[in-house]
């Protein structure tokens, strides 16, 4: 019987998925991060007073993240430092999904 992979109490939380190689990303409170291959959790910190995340968009070329945040706050996050390195505030409303 194949193993499954238990990352921790997520349920009822996460509100959308991005993947990018072997990692998946979950928008929660903040962006968790899921390896596939090593079946660890990391969390990208995030100020908590911009809500929770309700979109994400892998950009692989770039190895960066893009996140909408309940605040409508778009964060840009390195996936190599998993830090933020730029915020973006040009509405109000949630951002609820990203397009290529």
């Amino acid at each position: 019987m194949e193993q499954v992979a238990c990352y921790g109490d997520l349920s009822d939380k996460v509100r959308c998925l991005a993947s990018e190689q072997t990692r998946l990303f979950a928008g929660c409170k903040q962006v968790e991060e899921l390896d596939i291959v090593t079946q660890s959790r990391n969390t990208v910190k995030g100020n908590d007073n911009n809500g929770s995340v309700y979109s994400l968009h892998s950009v692989s070329a770039k190895n960066i993240l893009v996140c909408g945040r309940h605040s409508g706050l778009i964060q840009i996050i390195d996936l190599t430092s998993r830090q933020i390195v730029s915020e973006l505030q040009g509405h109000t409303n949630t951002t609820k999904c990203f397009t290529t």
